[in-house]
């Protein structure tokens, strides 16, 4: 009898704008059974008192995980203070990571807790990028800092902290953001690093908080020719595999950054590149309302099946729908806290 995958398991799929599950997403999500869902500033109904605000989010998560039909799923959040801040008040709004780099441990702490009681248990931090470029418009002080040692050091604190209250973390954005003078959301970054380059520098927070058990890791849409030719990072065999899991030693879940960013649009103009993610070493594909018509992830999950199907078929071939893919993801499900 011929194996089979969960194939919707590989997908994290960002909400449409809304406190209520809309029908689209109600529709999407049991259609495509992801392994979880991503919330943005649309899905709190932030006009209303708190007690309403977090009634109506609670009743959203609930309709989703329905829909979805799985113990357990991940809800997933940008939440680093300053600028990238969704939530209403009744949630700290901590400014940005570089004012409180000398103690991130305790602010994770308090964010954790806070959004675990609201349902939340991935926050997609922290920032590992290194704030090296003062031209750069979307890093800067969501860094921790302008120099290695100081990144590092509270990455690492920030981590330890969502460990403490429970919440899962997620280091970004590999192989490193924090020198480029583009915004990804809107363009391809390029930027002309060797391997030798990124190991000196923007590799070194990344490597502390993998030997530090981080359980994921976000990719960079970012192009390195030196590396990976004319393919983003999120794309590269090279850089997922290669440096990310073989020279560096990670484990744990690669999440792709929003697959609706202008920076990898064009590559995921047709949904077989879902495929070339995932064989490049993504387990989690991330497609958000923000920027993208989620409705695509029905597309790329059929490529992946129908590519793991002639996998499984011939024996060669496509590998990404691996088991050890599918345990990796299920593992990190299963370190959520009920």
């Amino acid at each position: 009898m011929m194996m089979t995958h969960d194939v919707g398991l590989h997908f994290l799929i960002g909400l449409q704008p809304s406190p209520a599950l809309t029908e689209h997403d109600r529709a999407l999500l049991a259609d495509v059974r992801p392994a979880g869902i991503t919330l943005f500033k649309g899905n709190f109904d932030r006009d209303q008192p708190e007690a309403v605000w977090r009634a109506r989010l609670a009743d959203l998560l609930k309709r989703a995980q329905d829909a979805i039909g799985r113990e357990k799923i991940l809800v997933a959040l940008d939440h680093e203070g300053g600028r990238v801040h969704r939530t209403p008040a009744g949630v700290t709004h901590f400014p940005a990571a570089r004012a409180y780099a000398d103690r991130a441990e305790e602010v994770a702490k308090i964010m954790a807790a806070e959004l675990h009681a609201i349902g939340v248990n991935f926050i997609l931090a922290p920032v590992c990028d290194i704030d090296s470029n003062a031209a750069n418009p979307v890093i800067g002080d969501r860094s921790f800092g302008v120099d290695v040692e100081t990144v590092t050091r509270a990455a690492l604190a920030f981590l330890h902290g969502l460990d403490a209250s429970g919440v899962i973390g997620c280091a970004k954005h590999f192989p490193g953001h924090g020198d480029t003078d583009v915004d990804s959301h809107h363009a391809l970054p390029r930027l002309p690093f060797s391997a030798e380059d990124l190991a000196a520098r923007e590799l070194l927070p990344f490597k502390v908080l993998i030997d530090a058990g981080v359980p994921a890791v976000m990719t960079a849409h970012i192009l390195f020719p030196a590396l990976a030719g004319d393919l983003p990072a999120t794309l590269s065999p090279e850089i997922l595999t290669g440096l990310l899991r073989n020279q560096l030693g990670f484990t744990g879940v690669i999440v792709s950054d929003d697959l609706g960013m202008k920076a990898i649009a064009p590559w995921f103009e047709a949904p077989e590149a879902a495929v070339q993610a995932v064989s490049a070493g993504c387990d989690l594909l991330c497609l958000c309302a923000a920027q993208a018509d989620t409705g695509k992830a029905r597309g790329m999950r059929d490529a992946l099946t129908r590519a793991s199907e002639a996998a499984l078929q011939n024996g060669t071939g496509f590998a990404g729908i691996s088991s050890e893919s599918q345990a990796r993801i299920t593992l990190l499900l299963n370190r959520l806290k009920v």
